[in-house]
């Protein structure tokens, strides 16, 4: 039988700090630093391993419903149909990942801002604006575990 993720996990955490940091002589400090860095990334991925599915699903939703907000708001712009065409085909890519997208994405919007009418480059500038700030805010939701937002209650 094999362990899931979050066993295996466990167990090198375990075999770290009870086998390999009693083994570092005292004054290597920069070994001890270094794994104490390890340990704490590992527990970092123990802590996030339950929620990442979940995580990465809503991240390529949001790249998608960006993506298709963006081709809407910039399909009278005839500068744009390169750029545009080359959203859609990967958004709609069976193996795109989330940063394929997110490249894209930047194509576009960088068009925009380089051959757009102003009226086209103010929507895309509030639009993104406003989604990316929700973004934002599940991202700190994410990462506060790791103690590095104080404005974020890790309990709510």
């Amino acid at each position: 039988m094999t362990p899931d993720q979050q066993t295996r996990i466990e167990s090198v955490i375990r075999s770290l700090s009870d086998i390999v940091f009693p083994a570092i002589r005292e004054g290597e400090r920069l070994a001890i630093e270094q794994l104490q860095l390890a340990i704490g990334h590992l527990r970092i991925l123990h802590n996030e391993l339950p929620g990442t599915a979940d995580f990465l699903e809503n991240e390529m939703l949001n790249r998608v419903n960006l993506s298709d907000e963006l081709l809407r708001l910039t399909s009278e712009e005839t500068s744009l149909e390169v750029d545009r065409r080359n959203l859609a085909e990967i958004t709609r890519s069976e193996g795109a990942s989330v940063t394929d997208i997110s490249k894209q994405i930047q194509t576009l919007i960088t068009a925009v801002y380089d051959r757009a009418s102003t009226d086209c480059q103010e929507a895309v500038f509030n639009f993104v604006l406003s989604t990316e700030e929700a973004k934002a805010e599940v991202d700190r939701r994410w990462f506060s575990p790791m103690g590095f937002d104080s404005e974020i209650d890790t309990k709510a």
